[in-house]
């Protein structure tokens, strides 16, 4: 909380002292002038790079909270005038990061009713009832989503709809999503959680296969992990492998 308080202030104590100096030497006319306020530009540049990389992009999420809430009250009298399922469906996604849960729901209900068949409203909605804590809700959602695209966002609503359907008691119905999913596209997280449920379910062999069929893939080179996560997940992958037995 104190990092939070203490940067906004520190960077405008920094940009006034800046502006100051350069205003200062441009007003003595001299030719090139600005060259030399140039100079103190790295007084203000560095401590702001430095505490955004100690603090892991704290700056940064500032910056980009500031935007989202000048997004948000645009689009908010926006939609009163003329509440397109765009605008309602960007309203609710600004929402939902900035962690209003119930009015993003309320904006994806406005959107719902003028496009309930969006797998981007169908997904922001799963997730959002997740926040909320309303687990059950979100799982006729998740599954919508997977049901027209096993693959959506990465695997993420498969791996959604398959944590609320085990949830709720079904295991085979989550085995079942995430098979669909892997058998479109092997993602690592994807298969990783179904191998998980398959050992579970002491199917030891099926899980093999799946993971085998995996690592196969990646020791050729032909999975495009770009994400931190899918490796992590890989390399999670490779050492459950080592672990199960038939």
């Amino acid at each position: 909380m104190l990092l939070i308080v203490l940067e906004p202030i520190t960077i405008l104590v920094l940009v006034c002292t800046w502006t100051w100096a350069l205003c200062s030497v441009l007003a003595r006319g001299e030719p090139y002038a600005w060259l030399v306020g140039i100079l103190f530009l790295p007084p203000v540049a560095l401590p702001l790079y430095v505490a955004n990389r100690a603090s892991g992009g704290l700056v940064d999420r500032q910056f980009l909270r500031i935007r989202h809430r000048a997004r948000i009250r645009e689009l908010a009298l926006l939609c009163r005038e003329n509440g397109t399922f765009d605008r309602r469906l960007e309203l609710a996604e600004l929402l939902f990061s900035e962690g209003h849960y119930r009015e993003c729901l309320v904006e994806l209900d406005e959107a719902m009713k003028l496009n309930d068949e969006d797998r981007r409203v169908q997904f922001l909605a799963a997730r959002a009832l997740v926040a909320s804590g309303k687990r059950a809700a979100a799982l006729p959602h998740a599954e919508f989503v997977v049901d027209i695209d096993p693959t959506y966002a990465n695997g993420e609503a498969a791996i959604l709809a398959a944590h609320l359907a085990a949830e709720a008691g079904n295991s085979e119905r989550a085995v079942e999503i995430l098979g669909r999913c892997s058998s479109r596209q092997q993602i690592p997280s994807v298969v990783l959680m179904l191998a998980e449920l398959l050992s579970k379910a002491g199917r030891n062999a099926e899980a093999i296969s799946a993971l085998d069929h995996l690592l196969e893939l990646a020791k050729d080179d032909q999975l495009a992990l770009r994400s931190p996560a899918q490796r992590r997940a890989l390399s999670q992958a490779r050492s459950l492998r080592g672990r199960l037995k038939v």
